[in-house]
Order: structure tokens, then sequence, then C-alpha cells
């Protein structure tokens, strides 16, 4: 009986909407409680899933004057309630006063928007645009090698873990993914790119590559550096509490590794092999 009370909660908060009801419920509360609040800086995190934006934002709210929200207009937030327009600049408005902070920020992907946000493409790269130009700050994060941004979604969605706080025995499970998808996955991730570009025509922007800004522990002091310097805020010692979620072999965490390769080759994408 107890169990089966249980799966009814589960369904209905991550199935029905009582999580988005939730969610709702929780901001307007802090948005009543904050409401004189103006954040004297807003920015966006703008990229798409594994580019290490989580790993961006952790570095981002080392600072004590500035808080970064969540993706908050995926799933995990209210979605097919905020018609186009005006309702969806309204909830950003009211999630940047929520939480009485001098300096905002939020993450936003493209794709979100015309998959959640009852958006077509053109209005997804038009909101963007018109935030640049509202006074919005974008950082714009990318990842150089596609096949590695593809193969880490392949994996998370396999162990359904997408983040690691600490070292996991779960770090050294090999998995076996669908190889299958890899092709039309590369594709659909440079469709992202080009929308992205779209979005910043004509606009400032600071641009963070995960290859270069953040694969590299080494690299994430002076990736802050420069953030602070973009948001003109002082600078704070980097505090990062995340581990990656896979090694750089192949096969030290891919099982079907050999039909991997094979499907690169018969592609002609082999040379992601030796990046």
């Amino acid at each position: 009986m107890i169990n089966q009370l249980k799966k009814i909660a589960s369904q209905a908060y991550y199935e029905k909407g009582a999580r988005q009801v939730w969610e709702i419920t929780k901001i307007i509360s802090r948005f009543l409680l904050n409401w004189q609040y103006n954040p004297e800086q807003k920015f966006i995190i703008f990229g798409q899933g594994r580019t290490g934006s989580t790993l961006l934002l952790q570095l981002i709210n080392s600072s004590e004057n500035v808080y970064c929200d969540g993706e908050i207009y995926s799933t995990e937030f209210p979605f097919r309630i905020w018609r186009k327009g005006l309702a969806t600049k309204v909830y950003l408005k009211i999630r940047s006063k929520a939480f009485g902070v001098k300096i905002y920020g939020c993450r936003i992907k493209i794709y979100d928007l015309y998959r959640h946000q009852c958006m077509s493409t053109d209005e997804s790269i038009t909101f963007i645009n018109t935030l640049a130009k509202d006074g919005w700050k974008i950082i714009h994060l990318t990842r150089t090698n596609k096949f590695r941004q593809c193969l880490s979604s392949l994996v998370a969605e396999e162990r359904n873990v997408y983040h690691f706080q600490d070292e996991s025995t779960k770090t050294k499970q090999k998995v076996t993914i669908k190889t299958e998808e890899i092709p039309e996955r590369i594709k659909l991730l440079r469709i992202f790119d080009k929308q992205e570009q779209d979005s910043l025509k004509d606009v400032s922007v600071l641009s963070v590559n995960y290859e270069k800004d953040l694969e590299n522990q080494i690299n994430h002091q002076a990736t802050l550096n420069k953030i602070c310097a973009f948001l003109n805020i002082p600078e704070v010692e980097a505090n990062v509490q995340l581990t990656r979620t896979s090694t750089s072999t192949l096969e030290n965490y891919i099982e079907n590794h050999e039909a991997l390769k094979s499907v690169l080759i018969s592609e002609n994408l082999q040379h992601y092999l030796s990046e």
C-alpha cells in the first residue's frame, strides 16, 4: 500500500505537473518577499547541454554577490504555461527579483525555448537577441568536440547520472551506448550551434569554451577572472565541487568501444578519434 502511494505521488510530481506547480509557488513566494530588489547586473549562460554549464555555474557562484539560477525554461521549471512574448519575459523578471541578489544570472538553452516554451525556432532566436539588446549580458558557452559532447550525453543517459560531486565507483563502470545515434546527434548539435550564432548577431558576448577554459582545472581561475571582469564584479577564488563523469580514453568507460569506432569510421567522423 505504501509503495503504491509512493508510486502515485512520484507520477503526480514528475509526470502530471505537480513539480511545475511547486516551482511556481516557491518562486512567487520568493518574489513577493523580494519584489523591491532590482539586480544591478543580469546575465545569461547561453549554451547546450554537456558543455560544462554546471561547472561554469559553480565557478560563477563562487562570488557571494552573484546567484546563477538553473535552466529556467527547461522541463524542470514551468513549461507550456508561458506563452509567446510577454509572459516569458515576465517569468524571467520574477525570477531575477526572487533571490534578492545584486547580480542575477540563469542558464538558457536555445532548444528549450522552442521545445518547452511554445516558441518557434525564429522566435527563440529573436528572444535571446532581444534580451541581449535589453541589457542582459551573455556568456556564450561552447564545446568544440561535438563527438565528446554527444558521447557525454549518451553515457549520462545510460548511467542516469549527469554530474558527480566526488569520486564515485560509477565513474569506473563501463556502459554500453547506442552508437547508431551518434551521427544524427552530432548533426543536431551543429544545428544548435548555428541557431546560437544567429541569436547573437550584432550583440556583445563573452565566449567561454569547454576545452580551452573549463576542461582542465588549471584554467578555472583565469576563466572566473575574465567572467568577473565581464560582469564588473570583484575577483574571487574559484571553488568547484564537481568531478568529470568519464575519462578521455574510450576503452576505460565504453563497453562497446569497437562498435563506436566503426560507426565513426563509416560516417567519415574518424578524425574525432584522434582529438
